[in-house]
């Protein structure tokens, strides 16, 4: 009988001691879960915090694009305006107001050609200026059957790079004189006296679809 008493103590006490390995054992878990959780609340709110900032900086990115098309299409339309007011004064007419002229042969019948092409005939007439621009005139003809715009291309002054603005349009099979526009801005001289040479390509393009039609090269006045 004592053996089997004895026998109950120590399942008893084994039991006893299951139970609080268990106990223990199932607390130790609830703190890595816990803790786990914590690491990973963390690495959530980490994360949030980056997209937040991700999603801010695509706003303001999206808002600077939105203002440099803006400024774009304002310095586009500026541009067309500029190009339009040019082509309204000066198509058509070789005349400027306010401007000094040297006289070389009678307007609209010089027979100097400084180019001449399959699509054009280019003429020169004159040399005038004002205070803030020279311009160099012109006398074009459209030998083609289509709309086109002709441009000066890197033009050189007695050696000096220069830059003339405007560009001519001129309809199928017709004539125009014109005034090329150039800035004093850049060059060493102030006065059209002191213009020895100007050197230029000419670049003809289709006013219909802007396609390059032709360049004609180095072409070069002396005076």
């Amino acid at each position: 009988m004592m053996k089997t008493l004895k026998s109950k103590v120590v399942a008893l006490i084994l039991c006893i001691m299951l139970f609080f390995c268990g106990c223990s054992g199932q607390g130790n878990s609830q703190t890595y879960i816990a803790d786990n959780n914590t690491v990973l609340q963390k690495e959530f709110e980490e994360l949030k915090r980056q997209f937040d900032d991700l999603k801010k900086d695509y706003e303001s990115l999206k808002r600077q694009n939105e203002a440099l098309k803006s400024d774009y299409e304002s310095l586009k339309s500026d541009y067309n305006d500029i190009i339009s007011a040019n082509e309204d004064i000066h198509a058509g007419s070789g005349d400027i107001n306010n401007v000094t002229d040297i006289p070389t042969t009678d307007e609209g019948n010089s027979e100097i050609i400084i180019a001449d092409s399959e699509y054009i005939t280019i003429k020169y007439e004159k040399l005038s200026a004002d205070e803030h621009n020279f311009y160099l005139g012109v006398y074009i003809t459209n030998k083609s059957d289509q709309k086109i715009r002709v441009a000066v291309l890197e033009p050189v002054v007695n050696d000096e790079m220069s830059l003339m603005f405007n560009a001519a349009v001129i309809k199928p099979l017709k004539s125009s004189h014109f005034d090329f526009m150039a800035g004093w801005d850049g060059l060493s001289i102030r006065s059209i006296d002191d213009i020895k040479s100007i050197e230029f390509d000419v670049l003809i393009r289709n006013e219909e679809n802007w396609k390059d039609m032709e360049k004609i090269k180095n072409v070069r006045i002396d005076f």
